[in-house]
């Protein structure tokens, strides 16, 4: 089986795994291409403690996978979600925070998360439905990382079940209330009908959001072009004023097509 990585990947890290076939695939693959590579593994209790049997479940899964591999574990239990605001904003904060927590104490190690192609799919919608703008899932979102971007959920659960590797599913990623499932259970499989196509869009958009191009074409005598300058460069430093011409496209992506377990380009 083959999988696709947009950035090499580091020679130390930490994981961070939920319990989930996405994440612990991940731990798993990692430790096939060199076991001292992963220096720790990140775990998220959503809790509160007693009132989440699934949550329980998962903690211990994942301390059992730290204990067989003999590798420490890290695990942050958060508390219920304050006032009436998103579950899911609180809990994303909770967990960077906690990330960067673990990271600062192992020397600033990059932590890798699991997230996968489908769930740039779904980010992609979500950015343009919802959000109202270009996007999708980052490469690195300090200190986290996402080298398996591109891997589809389907090859993920063909890789764990051919393994195997134990894993949990959790029963909330069903939930329609949230509009991430909403988006995956409902929107994804019609939009995928209409055009099987969009995984090239979504995978463009990973290139383009990876490696921005720092040229804009302003035109120096036009209106304003002083003012779209100094707009570019708060988001771009590296901006800078052009005619009028078109601008090239960015070459294919660098992809690197990676054999389990190994490291080196084919």
């Amino acid at each position: 089986m083959l999988f696709k990585l947009t950035h090499p990947l580091p020679e130390k890290v930490l994981v961070a795994v939920s319990g989930g076939v996405d994440s612990m695939a991940a731990l798993h693959w990692l430790r096939r291409g060199a076991k001292n590579r992963v220096c720790g593994i990140v775990h998220v209790n959503h809790g509160p403690p007693g009132d989440d049997l699934f949550a329980d479940r998962a903690e211990a899964l994942v301390l059992g996978v730290g204990r067989q591999l003999e590798i420490p574990v890290y695990v942050s239990k958060l508390k219920k979600c304050p006032g009436t605001g998103s579950k899911e904003a609180w809990w994303r904060d909770q967990r960077y925070s906690f990330f960067r927590s673990v990271s600062q104490d192992n020397g600033d190690l990059p932590i890798v998360l699991g997230h996968n192609f489908n769930d740039c799919l779904e980010e992609y919608l979500m950015c343009t439905l919802v959000r109202e703008r270009f996007g999708t899932i980052p490469y690195a979102h300090a200190p986290c990382i996402r080298p398996f971007r591109l891997w589809k959920r389907e090859s993920i659960q063909q890789y764990a079940d051919r393994q195997p590797i134990a894993y949990l599913e959790d029963p909330s990623n069903k939930d329609l209330a949230y509009k991430r499932n909403y988006i995956r259970h409902v929107l994804v499989p019609s939009v995928l009908k209409l055009n099987p196509g969009i995984w090239n869009l979504v995978e463009r958009a990973l290139y383009e959001q990876d490696y921005p191009l720092h040229m804009y074409t302003v035109g120096p005598s036009d209106t304003g072009s002083d003012a779209l300058l100094e707009s570019l460069k708060e988001q771009d430093p590296q901006a800078s004023v052009t005619t009028w011409t078109p601008v090239p496209m960015p070459p294919e992506p660098p992809l690197r097509i990676i054999r389990e377990g190994k490291d080196k380009p084919e």
